[in-house]
């Protein structure tokens, strides 16, 4: 489907959809980190089937075969990065200084400072189809990987009924 018409739909029937990575620390004696994957989406109670239709698109169903779009996603999200860099220098120069406090907070630089920009920077110098065609190959196989059902954990916040129907579509 095309962005625009995911992201009218997204608007539609949600109040926010979300992913995010991060790492926490187990509360285990060697303090193993324990890398998350959060995925986020709200809505009304009769938009609910709308939600969790958006939710399967994007996570189970994404494809990364449009190489073009992959390019202006990777682009985008290099910029967004070193606009960061601006904005919130203060917060990454911390996260450099405690990446080796714990073994998540190495995770948590490698995914979101300023090692994920110098990261972003290298793909990013070459775009060329080959190097698209690899970069979709391997976000295919990171996507099967992330949505094996025997590693995720269920969350839903609502009423009693919203949550009972959320539960059971989502088992």
């Amino acid at each position: 489907r095309d962005f625009a018409d995911l992201s009218q739909t997204i608007s539609r029937y949600t109040g926010g959809l979300g992913f995010s990575l991060q790492a926490r620390t187990r509360f285990d004696a060697d303090q193993t980190p324990l890398p998350l994957l959060t995925v986020t989406g709200k809505s009304l109670s009769r938009h609910e089937n709308q939600l969790f239709d958006l939710l399967n698109e994007l996570f189970l169903e994404v494809s990364f075969s449009n190489l073009n779009r992959l390019k202006q996603l990777a682009l985008e999200y290099r910029a967004a990065l070193e606009a960061m860099v601006v904005q919130g220098g203060h917060r990454l120069a911390m996260s450099l200084a405690s990446r080796k406090l714990t073994p998540a907070a190495g995770i948590n630089e490698d995914w979101s400072g300023i090692h994920q920009l110098r990261f972003i920077k290298t793909i990013t110098a070459d775009l060329s189809q080959e190097r698209l065609e690899a970069l979709s190959d391997r976000l295919d196989s990171l996507q099967r990987r992330m949505s094996r059902r025997n590693g995720i954990d269920i969350a839903a916040i609502g009423s009693a009924a919203a949550v009972e129907t959320a539960l059971g579509r989502l088992r």
